[in-house]
């Protein structure tokens, strides 16, 4: 009792699938950024941004073509970068959503339904006040409409951890005009769930994903 556990990098899937237990609630997640530490979604453009900032530092090993691939948060981190001064070549988000705060909220109201829209307010004062206003209210669907990168937006149609029709990048498609971000709705049997579209059925990776992936790629 009183000792204190820390897990460096838990990844995408061992905090998100864990579960309270007997009462005992799942442990935070704490981000650390600068020797200070920080709870909430937006740590990811950070973490994403100072990636690319070392890899230009090590002048990209050698590469030219910078592309952004991300899953789920990496997707929504990825897109967040189509706003920013790197010279990216392409970005590929799947099952990513659209913004923090849909992050946020959408897994409160699947656990107590409604109720949960009354912190809303107090949610998003939170996340504005620990990180800076523009980040933490940024929306991928507002930089997406104007990029020049090109991108390419997949979902799975039966995802229930971000739905495909609320709260995902794909959920707003109406919104984003722009002719370089394209949309695929992937509705392959056992593969159009929010991790289950990553792989095939004897868990290697999805071939046929994976060729769309790569076709859009090296087009651009």
């Amino acid at each position: 009792r009183g000792d204190i556990v820390a897990v460096c990098t838990t990844g995408a899937y061992n905090y998100s699938m864990a579960s309270n237990y007997n009462r005992i609630p799942r442990p935070p997640v704490v981000m650390l950024r600068g020797g200070e530490s920080y709870v909430g979604f937006p740590q990811e453009i950070y973490d994403l941004s100072a990636a690319i900032d070392y890899l230009d530092s090590c002048d990209r090993y050698g590469y030219e073509a910078l592309v952004l691939f991300g899953h789920s948060r990496g997707g929504y981190a990825a897109c967040a970068m189509a706003d920013s001064d790197y010279e990216i070549s392409a970005i590929v988000s799947v099952a990513g959503i659209n913004s923090a705060m849909d992050a946020v909220i959408e897994p409160a109201a699947d656990a107590v339904g409604p109720l949960a829209y009354l912190n809303y307010p107090f949610l998003w004062l939170y996340q504005s006040l620990l990180f800076d206003y523009d980040t933490a209210n940024l929306e991928v669907s507002e930089l997406l409409n104007s990029t020049e990168i090109p991108t390419l937006i997949i979902h799975g149609v039966a995802d229930e951890t971000v739905s495909h029709d609320a709260h995902s990048v794909m959920a707003h498609r109406a919104e984003i005009q722009s002719g370089n971000v394209h949309f695929l709705s992937w509705e392959e049997r056992g593969a159009q769930g929010h991790v289950d579209i990553l792989y095939d059925a004897d868990g290697t990776a999805n071939e046929e994903l994976m060729a769309e992936i790569a076709a859009f790629i090296e087009t651009k």
